[in-house]
């Protein structure tokens, strides 16, 4: 009886699990996919040759999952490659090869193959080139095979600063010095070639002091010729100097000139690498100085760059019985003290005194002049710089050009200006212009003995006599 009563709950519960287990829900576990697949060790084109085997590499995330990827070529005809990634040309042409994965996940990576012929070697026709500062040229490389499928090269300067080459292989020779120049072919071999380039500075330009004006020299009196070499940093600076008359004015081997006799001589001087020259003319004087009034032209232009404040100190050091200075206005209204109206001779900017502030003028410093090189940063004066050296100086005239033609409300300004630093009864006004003399006669407290007219222009006084007309014009106004 008790044996039956266990069998009994035996079956039970092996029936009330089976009920238990058929109405749960089943599970369903995922299994996991491939996230990314890249071919790492090329890039995204390769090229390569007939016959050639290339081993490409693939990189899946997750690593576990490498197994789930297969190669395959797009023209068998072209490449084909094996399940371990093994890579082989077969004939030339184009095909895409494809890392994709079997999971289902649809993960696939490509690169483009062509099958064709590698670079084996660049070579340039010249192992060493030397060339001038400016100069260019294209390099001559040489691509082997002849028929290679992709003969592009990049190019590369070791030394920019003194060479550059550009993508097509043009060379540009910057500064002095050397550099070494490499072509290296795009195609992948990355083969290269190279070969040095040595730069030389030639001269371009010499300056003279006393420029295209010229210099005027006292019988017996020698001065020294500063010539600034242009650019500064050429190779060879040398100079030669020679005179067209020696029996008028010599010149040594350093520059000294030395007045003969009355007349006139080019000075020239050659550079030693032939490339530049220039020249001034001397004329040398003998004049008797008893009973005559000097008027120093500029300031002591023979000293310092004309119209600059130390030649204008050096003047008034000298006791001249004037020193004179041009003006032009600036944008502002401001007096600005030049011979010319740009700032291009002296300063080397082509602009106009007109179109600047003389804030914006002052910011440029003189680079040609007599031994300008002597001074640091010397700007433009103003009119007010020019009385104050004047004021300090002892009875010494101010001589003032006026080198444009100025309305009624300028001139006022002008003579107030003289006026306000106690120089206007010693001050003589010039000019090319004759509405500006007559306005300033209208105007009080101007001396009108002091009023000087120039006649024509600068060219046209040194071979034009002064008309009969003129004269009388001058003697009424």
């Amino acid at each position: 009886m008790k044996h039956t009563i266990y069998k009994a709950f035996f079956a039970a519960a092996v029936v009330a699990g089976a009920v238990f287990l058929t109405g749960a829900k089943p599970e369903t576990i995922k299994a996991e996919q491939v996230k990314k697949v890249e071919i790492k060790n090329v890039g995204k084109t390769l090229l390569i040759n007939k016959k050639e085997k290339v081993q490409l590499k693939a990189k899946v995330k997750p690593k576990a999952l490498k197994n789930k990827v297969k190669w395959t070529s797009s023209n068998k005809k072209v490449a084909v490659i094996s399940k371990k990634g093994v890579l082989r040309g077969k004939r030339y042409g184009k095909t895409n090869i494809w890392l994709k994965t079997t999971d289902g996940s649809g993960k696939k990576a490509k690169i483009k193959v062509q099958v064709g012929r590698k670079v084996t070697s660049v070579r340039f026709s010249v192992k060493k080139q030397e060339m001038e500062v400016g100069q260019r040229a294209q390099t001559q490389a040489q691509v082997l095979p002849g028929n290679a499928t992709d003969k592009k090269l990049t190019y590369t300067s070791s030394n920019p600063s003194v060479v550059t080459v550009s993508s097509r292989g043009i060379v540009t020779a910057k500064g002095k010095g050397e550099a070494v120049i490499t072509a290296k072919s795009k195609d992948g071999t990355r083969k290269s070639g190279r070969y040095v380039v040595q730069t030389k500075v030639m001269t371009k330009s010499i300056t003279l002091n006393g420029g295209a004006s010229g210099k005027k020299l006292e019988k017996g009196k020698s001065f020294g010729l500063s010539a600034s070499v242009q650019p500064a940093n050429a190779s060879n600076k040398a100079l030669r100097y020679t005179s067209s008359g020696p029996a008028v004015a010599t010149v040594s081997a350093n520059g000294t000139v030395t007045g003969v006799q009355p007349g006139t001589a080019v000075i020239r001087a050659d550079a030693a690498d032939g490339h530049s020259t220039a020249s001034i003319n001397v004329e040398v004087f003998c004049v008797e100085i008893a009973n005559q009034k000097l008027i120093a032209h500029r300031g002591l232009s023979s000293e310092a760059p004309e119209n600059s404040i130390p030649a204008f100190q050096k003047a008034a050091a000298k006791n001249f019985y004037g020193i004179e200075c041009d003006i032009w206005k600036s944008l502002d209204g401001e007096f600005m003290v030049s011979h010319d109206s740009s700032l291009k001779r002296m300063f080397g900017y082509d602009f106009q005194i007109s179109a600047l502030t003389a804030e914006q003028i002052k910011k440029y410093f003189m680079i040609n002049g007599s031994k300008v090189d002597s001074y640091e940063n010397l700007t433009m004066p103003t009119l007010d710089e020019y009385l104050q050296v004047m004021k300090k100086a002892s009875n010494i005239h101010p001589f003032i050009e006026i080198k444009e033609k100025l309305n009624e409300a300028d001139l006022r300004k002008l003579v107030k200006q003289v006026k306000d630093q106690g120089l206007l009864n010693e001050t003589y006004f010039i000019s090319m212009h004759q509405s500006n003399l007559l306005t300033l006669k209208q105007i009080g407290g101007v001396n009108t003995t002091q009023l000087q007219y120039i006649y024509g222009t600068e060219e046209a006084n040194k071979s034009t006599p002064v008309s009969s007309a003129v004269i009388q014009w001058c003697i009424a106004k």
